[in-house]
C-alpha cells in the first residue's frame, strides 16, 4: 500500500443566493456555471485535465452561511459531489460558526438541528459514530495509513455569546486524552476543527476569535504516543502553514 495520504482541503465554502445583493468570491446558489465565476465548476475542470485524485476530502466547516438551512444544506451537497468526482474514499468534515443558528434566525431552541437533518447524514455515514459526535463534540475515524479526530469547536453557540469564538471543553479535551492513550501509533494523525486552536496576531492583531481551551489541546496532541499531528481548521480566510506553539 502507498505511504502517500492524498488529501484535498476545502474551507468556509459560505454558499449565497446573492440576496444581499452581492456575490463576492463566496460559492454562488444561482450563480454562472462558467469555470471562472463558479469554483466548483473550476475544480471538476482542473481535476479532469490534471488527472488529479484524493483519498480523503477534507471540509473544516463553515459549510453554510448565517446558520441558513438552504446554504447548509446546498454546502453539504456540493462536497458530495466533490468527493465523487475526486474520486475521494471519504469526505470528512466538522460544523464552523455559520453551521449553527447561533443567533436563533432560523430556529428557537436548537442551533444544529438542521446539521442533523441533512442527507447523507453529517459529519458521519454510519448512526453510532455520528451520536457520539452529537454528544461528546467528537470523534475518531480510522484508516490504514492514518486516524482523524474530528472536533465541533462551534458546540457551544447559542449560549450567550460562545459564537464570537470556539471552544473546547476541559472534559472533552480529558476524554481526548484518555481515548487516544489507548490507540497505537499511525503514521498520521490528523486533527480537523473549524476554529483556530491558538491566536492568530499575525493576521488580526485583536483575535479574539480563537478556540479558548486550544493551546491545552495542542500540549496533549504534542505529548501523545499515537505520532505526529496536523491540525486543520477553517474559519479566519487566510491560508497559513506553520508550527503550532508547543511548551518543551
Amino acid at each position: 500500500m502507498s505511504n502517500i495520504i492524498r488529501v484535498a482541503v476545502l474551507s468556509d465554502l459560505h454558499p449565497t443566493d446573492g440576496s444581499n445583493g452581492r456575490y463576492g468570491s463566496h460559492l454562488q446558489m444561482n450563480g454562472p456555471e462558467s469555470p471562472e465565476q463558479n469554483p466548483v465548476v473550476g475544480l471538476k475542470r482542473l481535476v479532469e485535465s490534471e488527472g488529479l485524485k484524493a483519498d480523503i476530502v477534507i471540509c473544516p466547516g463553515d459549510i453554510g452561511s448565517q446558520g441558513d438551512p438552504k446554504t447548509i444544506s446546498y454546502g453539504w451537497t456540493k462536497l458530495n459531489y466533490i468527493k465523487k468526482f475526486i474520486q475521494a474514499k471519504n469526505l470528512v468534515a466538522v460544523p464552523g460558526n455559520h453551521d449553527h443558528d447561533s443567533r436563533s434566525n432560523h430556529n428557537k431552541f436548537d442551533p444544529k438541528y438542521i446539521l442533523q437533518e441533512l442527507d447523507p447524514p453529517f459529519p458521519l455515514p454510519e448512526y453510532e459514530s455520528n451520536t457520539h459526535f452529537w454528544a461528546w463534540h467528537w470523534n475518531i475515524i480510522e484508516e490504514d495509513e492514518c486516524r482523524i479526530l474530528l472536533f465541533n469547536s462551534s458546540a457551544y453557540h447559542g449560549v450567550n455569546n460562545e459564537f464570537l469564538h470556539g471552544r473546547i471543553s476541559t472534559k472533552a479535551i480529558q476524554n481526548i486524552k484518555d481515548k487516544l492513550a489507548g490507540l497505537p501509533e499511525k503514521k498520521l494523525n490528523i486533527f480537523v476543527c473549524h476554529h483556530h486552536p491558538h491566536k492568530q496576531e499575525d493576521i488580526d492583531l485583536e483575535d479574539y476569535e480563537a478556540m479558548d481551551g486550544g493551546q491545552k489541546l495542542i500540549s496533549i496532541l504534542d505529548n501523545t504516543s499515537n505520532g505526529s499531528w496536523i491540525i486543520i481548521h477553517g474559519h479566519k480566510h487566510y491560508p497559513c502553514i506553520s508550527y503550532a506553539h508547543c511548551c518543551l
